[in-house]
């Protein structure tokens, strides 16, 4: 398996969640989880890679993919509108990105 951290970064934001709550949550360090998201983990322990996954709600396979997430810029659209968050356009981006690549 290939793990592709940007995977981690989609499923963690559509999740809701930041690094220190999933952390919390899995009880993986946060800062393993910074890694693994930026790349600097190849190769992660296969139990780490199921806490994670079912924490986020995704299928292990999931960190497989070697597609590349697409930033959308959601965040400079809504900027003047301070309705919306930062966390929520993050969720928001992730989910659109997973329904891209799900197609």
């Amino acid at each position: 398996m290939n793990f592709n951290g940007e995977m981690l970064t989609l499923a963690r934001q559509r999740a809701g969640t930041t690094q220190k709550e999933l952390s919390a949550t899995t009880g993986v360090p946060a800062s393993t989880i910074s890694r693994m998201e930026a790349g600097l983990m190849r190769l992660p322990q296969p139990d780490t890679i199921e806490k994670l996954a079912s924490a986020v709600g995704v299928p292990v396979a999931f960190f497989d993919r070697p597609d590349e997430v697409r930033h959308l810029g959601l965040h400079r659209l809504y900027r003047l509108q301070r309705k919306v968050n930062a966390r929520e356009l993050d969720r928001l981006e992730a989910e659109l990105n997973i329904r891209r690549l799900h197609f």
